[in-house]
């Protein structure tokens, strides 16, 4: 995932908010009933977020900060 936003969208007064994610490769898959067959895949997605925001946004935030780091690069030897 290269890029990745949250939207805020209003219905009414209530606030309803959306994760809006980008990336070079495919970051999306629908796959088939024997879940290995990759019907569609897609280098975008717009991502619900129902429920507590806070508690979503603190989980987004573990995620992004301990597993969606770059590897290390390997050096020469």
């Amino acid at each position: 995932m290269d890029a990745a936003s949250i939207n805020k969208i209003y219905s009414g007064t209530q606030p309803h908010y959306v994760l809006d994610v980008e990336g070079d490769d495919i970051i999306v898959e629908y796959l088939e009933l024997d879940k290995t067959t990759v019907v569609q895949g897609f280098k975008s997605a717009h991502i619900s977020l129902p429920g507590n925001f806070d508690q979503t946004q603190k989980a987004l935030r573990i995620i992004f900060a301990e597993q969606c780091r770059k590897d290390k690069e390997k050096g020469p030897f």
